[in-house]
């Protein structure tokens, strides 16, 4: 049903997150299950996955080392994911009616 997820996507997510090493665009495995059953979750993290390439090699006149990150990009990325979660809940208490 709609409100089942489908299941090759959570094996992707499982994989994902037991995974020693996650490139970026390994998260685009994903997109094809987000578009049939879209999840404030994964667009959210679909959404950030573009942050991880602003580290020094990316961003010239930066003094960082290589594979450095800046400061911002955790918090950014974060906020993100929270957003996402913040979506979720308000839209689950829309369809209870906004009881809480």
């Amino acid at each position: 049903g709609r409100g089942q997820a489908i299941p090759g996507a959570e094996v992707f997510a499982w994989v994902l997150l037991f995974s020693p090493v996650i490139n970026p665009w390994y998260g685009l495995w994903m997109l094809p299950f987000l578009a049939v059953y879209p999840t404030a979750w994964g667009i959210g993290g679909l959404a950030a996955l573009p942050l991880s390439y602003a580290y020094g090699f990316n961003l010239p006149g930066r003094a960082m080392l290589g594979y450095q990150h800046p400061a911002w990009v955790r918090p950014v990325e974060v906020t993100v994911m929270l957003a996402a979660a913040r979506w979720r809940w308000l839209r689950a208490r829309l369809r209870r009616g906004g009881a809480d």
